[in-house]
């Protein structure tokens, strides 16, 4: 009898676990996704004539910028935003250390112009990308400009980025994130597309890709 009373409240304990457990797990929210963390490489078409173009925006000194004016030399594009705390500065060291790596040569030096395009300008304005990338590296330009300038240059590389769910509307929450694709662009002298870098690319395997694209281009 014991023996029997014994096997039942074991086989009871068991189910009540059991169901505790579905119940915790069922209950609990998924984690919130990191600001950048987004991978779209599975959706990606990385045609060259289908990405990049001309644009003008706002620089952090304020100044007009026209793409036009870096005929000539080969720009590195990434598109992020300043309060981003993860991907965005990972992946802006990874700019600067290509660049590094770059500059130590003299016929090189100067020849590959990093550029940040903030994807959140109601935060990101010219004083506030100034304040941010004097502390950074100088060398960046940073580009801000209206939702739709934003919007429109975006689309020319196909950026996906929207702030995350469940952070709080933006007239809420000052603190908000926002979610994008975190490839870097690689644009030729001649105002052209030429390929994309996956996000965590190292920048040293940025500027060894980099060297053997400028070889080939001047022995063309």
């Amino acid at each position: 009898m014991k023996n029997n009373l014994f096997k039942y409240i074991m086989i009871v304990g068991i189910v009540l676990i059991l169901t505790s457990l579905i119940i915790i797990i069922t209950k609990t929210p998924p984690p919130k996704p990191k600001a950048g963390a987004i991978d779209i490489t599975e959706n990606a078409n990385f045609n060259a004539s289908e990405f990049g173009g001309d644009f003008i925006l706002l620089d952090q000194n304020g100044n007009n910028f026209d793409s036009k004016s870096l005929k000539g030399k080969y720009q590195l594009i990434y598109f992020g935003f300043t309060s981003c705390p993860d991907i965005c500065p990972a992946s802006l060291m990874e700019v600067i250390n290509a660049m590094n790596m770059v500059d130590q040569s003299d016929k090189l030096k100067g020849s590959l112009v990093p550029i940040f395009i903030t994807i959140d300008p109601k935060r990101d304005t010219s004083e506030a990308l100034k304040s941010y990338f004097d502390a950074v590296d100088p060398r960046i330009i940073a580009l801000t400009g209206s939702d739709q300038e934003i919007n429109e240059v975006a689309k020319k590389f196909r950026v996906y980025y929207s702030v995350v769910k469940g952070a709080g509307k933006e007239q809420e929450d000052p603190n908000y994130m926002v979610n994008h694709s975190s490839f870097f662009y690689l644009v030729g002298p001649d105002g052209k597309f030429i390929k994309p870098y996956f996000p965590g690319t190292k920048g040293f395997d940025i500027a060894k890709d980099y060297l053997k694209i400028v070889k080939n281009y001047n022995d063309r």
